[in-house]
């Protein structure tokens, strides 16, 4: 019996747009591939991180699409920082808890004019 072909993280972009752009290519190249937002995308319709999987053994020809999309759209800095990205995000720990920061911050602000305004 074959064993199923596991699924790793190929990159992670800081919006949904570049998100389904990585998705699209690799359809286009005949990669399935899917995308995993954070918890942001639920309540707010955007996402500060989205990771693309894809199955491992597609993982090199994936990269390799990747790359040479960023290259040919200008962007070496961000080819780099994809290669950079891999097996180094954020714990998903702290990525919540600096965005639970910010909300009470911006929540603190609203409450704190309201009371002034009051």
């Amino acid at each position: 019996m074959m064993e199923e072909d596991r699924e790793v993280r190929l990159c992670s972009v800081n919006n949904s747009l570049d998100a389904q752009c990585i998705v699209d290519l690799m359809k286009e190249n005949g990669i399935a591939s899917y995308k995993k937002s954070g918890i942001m995308e639920i309540y707010g319709g955007s996402s500060i991180e989205n990771d693309i999987y894809v199955s491992e053994t597609n993982y090199d020809r994936a990269m390799q699409i990747v790359k040479e999309y960023h290259m040919l759209e200008g962007n070496k800095e961000d080819a780099e920082d994809v290669q950079r990205n891999i097996g180094e995000s954020m714990p998903k720990g702290v990525m919540y808890m600096l965005i639970m920061v910010i909300l009470l911050i911006f929540m603190a602000a609203a409450l704190a004019f309201l009371c002034r305004n009051a």
